[in-house]
C-alpha cells in the first residue's frame, strides 16, 4: 500500500476516534464486574461450542473493555478462522494491537476490515 493511502487511512481513524471520543466520555462509568461475569459465562459456553465465532468475539470485546488486549486478541484470531472476513473482528483487533503498540498489525486488520 502507497504510503499516501496509509496516511490517508490512518488520518481517517485518527478522525473517527476524535469524533466518537466525546461521547464516550460522557457515557456511563463501566462496570468491570459485569465484564468479569460475562466472560465467565462466556467461557462455560466455550466449553460445550469451542468453535463458536460469536462466543469467541464476544470474549474479545469484553477482554477489551477490561483493558486484556492480549487475551481480547486471541479471541479476535479465533473468530477470524471461522469468518476470516468479519469487518468488526478485524476492526477490534486493529484496536487491541494498537493499544498494545503493534501498529503495523493494527493497519493490517484496520484495511482488512473495508
Amino acid at each position: 500500500m502507497p504510503a499516501a493511502q496509509i496516511f490517508k487511512f490512518v488520518y481517517i481513524i485518527l478522525v473517527f476516534n476524535l469524533c466518537i471520543s466525546p461521547s464516550v466520555a460522557h457515557a456511563e462509568k463501566p462496570n468491570p464486574d459485569v465484564y468479569r461475569s460475562n466472560i465467565q459465562e462466556l467461557k462455560k459456553n466455550l466449553q460445550s461450542h469451542p468453535n463458536d465465532p460469536n462466543l469467541h468475539f464476544n470474549l474479545a470485546n469484553n477482554y477489551w473493555k477490561l483493558g486484556q488486549y492480549k487475551k481480547s486478541i486471541k479471541h479476535y484470531k479465533e473468530t477470524l478462522k471461522v469468518q476470516p472476513f468479519d469487518a468488526e473482528a478485524h476492526t477490534g483487533i486493529g484496536f487491541a494491537y494498537g493499544k498494545i503498540g503493534q501498529t503495523n498489525n493494527a493497519i493490517h486488520h484496520y484495511h482488512k476490515a473495508l
